[in-house]
């Protein structure tokens, strides 16, 4: 399906505002999964920008000058040195302190990595490389590492995921943007316990 920007003033009552990518965009598939995943919306440099996927390997983005504004055409991410395929479910990360932003990325085992972007909205060529969060081995405790999403609150990286499909949901958090695992930490385990559980609060 092709992705739509919903607006509310009330959080019951929604309307339609925009679809930022054009249904006659020809790089649709018409196989199953051949639609836009794991949209993100924000605002950064003076635009309005919209990030997803297609089919699980390629990332694309449009811009605004306006949420409500034409969108441009699709703008494919370039890819650089061995990292692989971008995935799907990606997310944006903006640090507020230093005024940098990264894409965040899943894609299959062994493929979670905080790609720098530049003003273009383009990579810059820097990442950081949390392979080690997402093992294709038996004994890895977070499966597949879905959906990542990033925050930053009193000093500390937050980096929240989804474990393979399953429901459990994990933060863990760090004071400084790294990717040494030793500088994580993984908080209270399980803060969601799957689709009919809790949430715990992170402390």
């Amino acid at each position: 399906p092709t992705p739509k920007i919903y607006r509310s003033t009330d959080l019951v009552h929604w309307e339609v505002i925009a679809q930022p990518v054009k249904a006659s965009w020809t790089t649709y598939g018409d196989t199953p999964g051949g639609g836009a995943w794991g949209g993100h919306t924000l605002y950064h440099h003076g635009h309005w920008w919209h990030y997803f996927g297609r089919g699980g390997g390629a990332m694309y983005f449009v811009t605004a000058n306006s949420p409500t504004a034409a969108w441009s055409d699709p703008v494919e991410l370039d890819r650089f040195g061995d990292l692989p395929p971008y995935g799907v479910d990606n997310s944006i990360f903006i640090d507020e302190d230093s005024g940098k932003w990264y894409l965040l990325t899943k894609a299959g085992h062994e493929n979670n990595h905080i790609v720098e972007l530049g003003e273009d909205g383009q990579p810059t060529g820097e990442f950081l490389d949390l392979t080690w969060l997402n093992p294709n081995a038996e004994d890895n405790p977070y499966g597949w590492a879905e959906g990542p999403v990033m925050w930053k609150h009193d000093d500390y990286y937050y980096y929240s995921f989804a474990e393979h499909l399953v429901g459990q949901q994990y933060v863990m958090r760090s004071d400084t943007l790294t990717d040494n695992p030793d500088d994580w930490e993984v908080m209270q385990g399980n803060m969601f316990r799957g689709s009919t559980g809790t949430f715990n609060r992170p402390t």
